[in-house]
């Protein structure tokens, strides 16, 4: 059946991509399993920028006004009328480019898919360099007008807009410089001016906008579908101070995505600790250079992350940005690996993850040397491979306002020097970027001119390294300290990253109080007392009570005998090889065990 119910301004897409998108993040599962097999059958997808991500949508879904499962599913409509119209309307152009199709293939990814790249439509007046610039948040109150907000903020959401006042001159030719002349006022008016106008001018297809009702929540998220415009009095913001008419000129076209019908998003629902810290107060535009990832996942309807653990994360992400690298290191089993990857999820990070072992070396890590098939002679040649750092490295300058974060598990079960060679320089974090380019060993065998490293390799400033290790184990290499001095460092303790206890649902509580009463017989740091020959390095981490879950029934009825089982199988070996051949080794671990079953005091721990 024929539809004429056709977009008719890219709001009305932008809408209807993210209409589509949240049904494949629905907790109804016939929702999700629709909307997935739109994505499966689509064949020309539409491209809009969400910040600094890409949404895809089928054109034959997006292509009519607000639509939705049951809208589409009574009426679908031809899938080309929709193309025809986003090409004679000139909202959107078809574009085939390498960069969308990584993109569309990571995004579908994201959606458990798997499917060949489709053609793409962009929007009209962009390019793909467009579609890779770093975007920006910025929060908007809708008025300074006493009581007025909640009328301007319904101005705001109807009229799809965000707005600024003062006065009705047309600024569309004019630069900062030129609007900062028009205005004569004092000094504190005028900066607010000043500022108000350099950010609204800067504002640019695909930046966030989050209107804000102060210090109490946000009214709504959206996506900013033009650069700065100018129509006389398009915006009421009610009275101002004096009892007058206020009307704003100055707006912005959003796509209003997030809102409610009443009030406002609260701080709570987005697992934030002190607001006011979080965005700006009250004024009328203001700016972050980030987009802050609890918009992220407010707006993407990503699992929200716990209050405690956001701040948890937040100290490590902060010194990971600022030294680009980052040892975690700690007992065995506190959970370097899984933090390591939380942490990189935290940041919006595509991530990747290798482990050293001892043939680790060079060739694995940056390029080497690989046997090409044999000819029609049986000859065997070799060929430069990009090891996975360099491969992952070359990912990171094709995208260069995403972050990358590598995480090398057991970083010290590797000869280091040998494994980085000459990366050992580029890695410090002061000669990233292009600004330092290093020789590699087979640089001469670059032919292609398009590689990114053909005159040399850099490690790019949107990496950063995640080391994992244990100074406890005998059997690894030693860090040297010229490489230590390149990363920063911070120590897991055991009872610090407890997540992975959390499938252990009730009982989690109980296994933490259990770890701590091990932990500190084995060495307690409040009194410095313990077996002797011990530190806190030889605690044992969260990992290892996690695999209760390989012993416990589905009602947890049988926890006594999942208790031995995890003793017999996992703690007590690793105990033995703590205390092998130090004095009363057995005593030692026998009195481990009672502390374990809680049947003795910590206090008969012989040292």
């Amino acid at each position: 059946m024929d539809r004429t119910d056709f977009i008719e301004n890219r709001i009305d897409v932008v809408k209807n991509i993210y209409t589509l998108y949240s049904y494949t993040q629905s907790s109804v599962a016939e929702d999700k399993e629709w909307a997935l097999q739109l994505y499966r059958r689509g064949k020309c997808y539409v491209v809009e920028p969400f910040g600094d991500i890409l949404l895809f949508a089928p054109s034959r879904f997006v292509g009519y006004k607000n639509n939705t499962t049951e809208k589409h599913t009574s009426d679908q409509g031809n899938g080309m009328e929709t193309n025809n119209k986003f090409l004679e309307l000139k909202l959107y152009k078809e574009t085939a480019d390498e960069f969308l199709s990584k993109q569309f293939e990571q995004f579908m990814t994201s959606l458990g898919i798997e499917k060949d790249t489709p053609k793409f439509l962009i929007p009209y007046n962009s390019n793909v360099d467009d579609l890779q610039k770093k975007h920006h948040c910025y929060f908007g109150c809708p008025t300074h007008c006493k009581g007025q907000k909640d009328i301007a903020w319904n101005g705001f959401l109807s009229k799809n807009l965000i707005a600024i006042g003062w006065d009705d001159t047309d600024y569309t030719n004019y630069t900062i410089d030129e609007i900062k002349q028009e205005y004569t006022c004092d000094s504190k008016e005028k900066k607010a001016i000043e500022t108000a106008f350099t950010l609204i001018k800067q504002i640019k297809e695909g930046d966030v906008i989050c209107c804000t009702n102060n210090h109490y929540g946000l009214w709504g998220i959206g996506i900013a579908l033009s650069s700065y415009k100018y129509k006389e009095k398009i915006h009421y913001s009610g009275k101002d101070d004096d009892g007058d008419d206020s009307y704003y000129s100055h707006y912005i076209d959003v796509a209003w995505l997030c809102y409610k019908e009443k009030r406002y998003i609260s701080t709570s629902e987005f697992n934030i600790q002190s607001p006011e810290k979080q965005w700006p107060p009250y004024g009328t535009l203001n700016k972050k250079d980030g987009i802050p990832q609890y918009i992220y996942d407010y707006l993407l309807h990503r699992n929200r992350i716990h209050m405690e653990n956001n701040n948890k994360y937040e100290k490590y992400i902060k010194l990971l940005q600022a030294n680009k690298n980052l040892i975690l290191t700690g007992a065995p089993g506190t959970g370097k690996t899984y933090l390591a990857k939380a942490i990189a999820k935290e940041m919006g990070a595509e991530y990747d993850f290798v482990q050293f072992h001892s043939s680790y070396d060079y060739t694995d890590f940056v390029e080497g040397l690989r046997p090409t098939p044999p000819d029609n002679n049986g000859n065997i040649g070799f060929e430069r491979k990009d090891g996975v750092f360099k491969s992952f490295c070359i990912k990171a300058t094709r995208n260069c306002q995403k972050k990358f974060v590598f995480i090398i598990d057991e970083i010290n079960r590797g000869e280091i020097s040998k494994i980085f060679g000459e990366l050992f320089f580029s890695i410090d974090p002061d000669y990233r970027g292009e600004k330092v380019l290093v020789k590699t060993q087979y640089q001469n065998m670059i032919a292609d001119k398009t590689d990114p490293f053909y005159n040399g390799f850099y490690v790019p400033e949107n990496v950063y390294i995640i080391g994992t290790m244990n100074d406890i184990d005998r059997s690894v290499e030693s860090m040297d300290f010229a490489m230590r001095r390149r990363f920063a460092w911070m120590e897991i303790k055991a009872d610090e990253n407890t997540e992975m206890l959390n499938e252990l649902q009730e009982m989690k509580d109980e296994i933490v109080e259990v770890m701590k009463r091990l932990n500190a017989a084995i060495w307690d740091e409040n009194t410095n007392t313990g077996i002797e020959g011990l530190n806190a390095a030889y605690h044992i981490g969260g990992a290892y009570f996690s695999k209760l879950r390989l012993y416990l029934d589905e009602g947890h009825t049988n926890k006594k005998a999942a208790y031995k089982h995890l003793w017999k199988n996992h703690l007590k070996g690793v105990l033995f090889e703590y205390l092998r051949g130090t004095a009363n080794a057995m005593g030692n671990i026998k009195k481990l065990e009672q502390v374990y079953y809680n049947e003795n005091s910590a206090d008969d721990i012989e040292g």
